[in-house]
């Protein structure tokens, strides 16, 4: 069973860097809910369903590979984690810029 506490607060986390027009490395998000980095797509993928399911954008996609700067998926909202992200895509790199800029243009409450 997944801790809604720690969705909770990995979603506020998001949100706060959602806010900043930026972005938080995967790493920085696990050592910030204090789980193992492999834990964190447990949460995002629940935070993912629940904003595709009111329909706001991708909250997730702020957080990202540290080496890269993109997350590993832009699922465009189909299934959470069916598509993945290549940073030396151009047509990827696209798609997240503007699925990125959505999530920057939501007013998150």
């Amino acid at each position: 069973m997944i801790d809604q506490g720690l969705v909770l607060r990995c979603r506020a986390r998001l949100i706060d860097v959602a806010k900043k027009r930026s972005r938080i490395p995967y790493s920085d998000l696990a050592k910030y809910l204090r789980v193992a980095n492999q834990s964190v797509g447990l949460y995002l993928n629940a935070i993912y369903k629940d904003e595709i399911a009111v329909g706001r954008p991708d909250l997730t996609l702020v957080a990202v590979y540290a080496d890269t700067g993109y997350g590993r998926y832009n699922s465009r909202g189909r299934q959470p984690q069916s598509i993945e992200v290549d940073p030396k895509n151009p047509s990827d790199v696209r798609a997240y810029a503007a699925e990125l800029n959505k999530v920057y243009a939501e007013r998150w409450t």
